[in-house]
């Protein structure tokens, strides 16, 4: 819960419930969700304009266009190297 409160002065911060901290990040979840849904329908189709060539240019550069956050589940706050197809 201390993360939803980083950077924000103690005397302006609130009491957050275990709850509310789920149901703010689920809320932050979904709206990254209908972002990646936007980026993907863009993409496919500009992707779909692509000679091969280009296409292989854009297969390797995609994957540092959306890469997971760094401090979500499976992102690269670890150390641990995402690994992509």
């Amino acid at each position: 819960m201390e993360r939803a409160r980083i950077g924000i002065p103690e005397s302006r911060r609130t009491a957050v419930t275990g709850l509310q901290y789920i149901d703010q990040t689920t809320a932050g979840a979904r709206s990254r969700v209908t972002e990646l849904e936007d980026i993907r329908n863009a993409a496919n189709a500009l992707y779909g304009t692509f000679t091969p060539d280009q296409k292989k240019i854009a297969d390797a550069r995609m994957v540092s266009v959306i890469s997971p956050r760094a401090d979500a589940p499976g992102g690269t706050a670890g150390g641990d190297t995402a690994h992509y197809p």
